[in-house]
């Protein structure tokens, strides 16, 4: 951009202005004809600058955006938009100016009565044992068990014209240790004790036959406190297999109950199979195992050690929060 005094310059000195102004950007000779007609004709050369717009927005107007977001704090500025007749300039503004900051919504656990002083005790425990050998956390069998279906979960991104007809589901168990999962192994039906038990057997014999003399002596045991967890034959088996080594809601290490946040696979696993898993339909049965098996081999072994390695850090921040909800401060 030229400033006046280069323009003025220009017109008195326009065969002459490269040998003068050597150091100068050079114009084109039809900017010299521009110029000069712009002169001719009287007109401003000067560049012309725009006045900023002021935006006015109403008080009125920003404690409706406010108080929308306080009524539903879940809700994203698209949902405000549909349900107002606001633009998105002035929800942006407005925010802004107040400083609201997005975040995603996380539906989490509630917590009852005697359940933080319980996480607490955990907690405290998990922190121990992985400060007395910083290979402990390697030793901790995770399991959960979960169901899939092929009605799936809603998925708002991908609509489907209808249903299925034919509606089939099954429960998946799955464990992690240290880089690994192990699993998946499918059961239908309800998960009673006697089940439980009998197949557990013949997954923790595998497991432990896998291990050499170390791991098997500091392997801990870890289950949530679902029905069959804590049944009498449930207790005998896993202490006969584990003596003190496992955790569990009645177990010699009492696991938290409605604790999913402090499971590598209630806060990663779970989620991030379904995630993939339902983003198509399937026809039958087999073909939605295969998906399930074909989805956790994809799972890079980093990232499950990074999984596993979360709940140090999970620990602690619950440690912090007095045993109460964390996960929205990660």
């Amino acid at each position: 951009m030229f400033s006046h005094e280069e323009k003025c310059d220009m017109l008195e000195c326009y065969l002459s202005y490269s040998e003068l102004y050597p150091a100068r950007i050079q114009p084109y000779e039809r900017y010299f004809l521009r110029l000069y007609r712009k002169f001719r004709g009287n007109e401003n050369v000067f560049a012309k600058t725009r006045a900023k717009k002021e935006f006015i927005i109403s008080e009125a107007t920003e404690i409706a955006v406010i108080g929308y977001f306080e009524a539903y704090r879940e809700n994203s500025i698209a949902d405000i938009l549909k349900d107002t007749n606001f633009s998105y300039g002035t929800v942006q503004r407005i925010l802004k100016k107040y400083k609201f900051i997005p975040y995603k919504y996380r539906p989490v656990q509630t917590l009852l009565a005697g359940d933080p002083e319980r996480r607490l005790v955990f907690c405290h425990w998990y922190l121990s044992f992985c400060r007395q050998n910083v290979n402990n956390f390697r030793y901790l069998l995770w399991t959960d068990e979960s169901n899939f279906s092929n009605s799936g979960i809603e998925n708002l991104l991908l609509v489907h014209p209808r249903g299925p007809q034919v509606r089939f589901s099954f429960n998946v168990w799955c464990g992690i240790i240290g880089s690994k999962i192990v699993g998946p192994f499918f059961y239908e039906g309800t998960l009673t004790g006697e089940r439980y038990v009998e197949f557990m057997s013949e997954i923790l014999t595998n497991i432990l036959d896998e291990l050499d003399l170390i791991s098997r002596h500091h392997l801990h045991f870890q289950q949530d406190g679902a029905p069959a967890h804590n049944t009498r034959g449930t207790y005998h088996f896993l202490s006969t297999t584990f003596n003190d080594q496992w955790i569990g809601t009645n177990g010699p290490i009492q696991w938290p109950p409605r604790s999913p946040d402090l499971n590598p696979l209630d806060y990663f696993l779970w989620g991030y199979l379904k995630n993939q898993i339902y983003k198509r339909r399937y026809d039958n049965l087999d073909a939605l195992k295969t998906a399930v098996r074909e989805k956790i081999t994809q799972i890079d072994g980093r990232t499950i050690l990074k999984t596993v390695r979360a709940v140090e850090k999970r620990a602690q921040k619950c440690i912090e929060e007095q045993g109460g909800v964390f996960e929205h401060l990660l």
